[in-house]
């Protein structure tokens, strides 16, 4: 019964925001509202000390000209040892009705210290789902052979990821 007022309680805020959106809006049905703003700037600038809870092996380039990337990972691609496949699930990013996690990051930056040779702010959005710019990170290393990248994405966690215990979720990319 619990479980079930949650949902109700999820669905008429998804029905409320995607009712107050501009028609014109392209890039998802609604944007994630449930993110303290002033938390959200805090944590940004822990994005380098965060955990990385999540992997994912599935994902796919669509482009890197070297200031902007545009990445497509599949949803149920993600996973984790301790949490499973929990970011797949209804609660949290739904694989069923949203089978791809997209990244679109703008003004990518060089890097010449840590891991990484780039790091990019960007926004990421499933079918029904957009997490908006400074809220999500890529720091990574680029195969232009192959096409594949080797880096860290991580993202403010919204409020409803209840079972997510870090502020910021961090998913490994290989």
């Amino acid at each position: 019964m619990k479980n079930a007022i949650k949902i109700l309680g999820i669905l008429f805020s998804i029905s409320t925001i995607i009712s107050c959106v501009n028609n014109e809006n392209t890039e998802a049905d609604y944007e994630v509202s449930n993110i303290d703003h002033e938390k959200q700037m805090i944590k940004q600038q822990n994005f380098k000390d965060a955990n990385l809870q999540f992997e994912c092996y599935e994902y796919e380039v669509k482009e890197f000209s070297g200031s902007t990337i545009k990445l497509i990972m599949k949803t149920e691609g993600i996973k984790s040892k301790e949490l499973g496949g929990i970011l797949a699930s209804e609660n949290y990013l739904n694989a069923k009705n949203n089978p791809e996690l997209k990244f679109v990051g703008e003004n990518v930056q060089k890097k010449n210290d840590g891991n990484f040779q780039f790091v990019v702010n960007g926004k990421m959005k499933t079918e029904s789902l957009l997490i908006g710019n400074g809220s999500v990170q890529l720091a990574f290393n680029y195969d232009n052979q192959t096409r594949k990248l080797d880096g860290e994405l991580k993202f403010v966690k919204p409020d409803n990821f209840e079972e997510i215990k870090e502020d910021v979720i961090g998913i490994r990319l290989y």
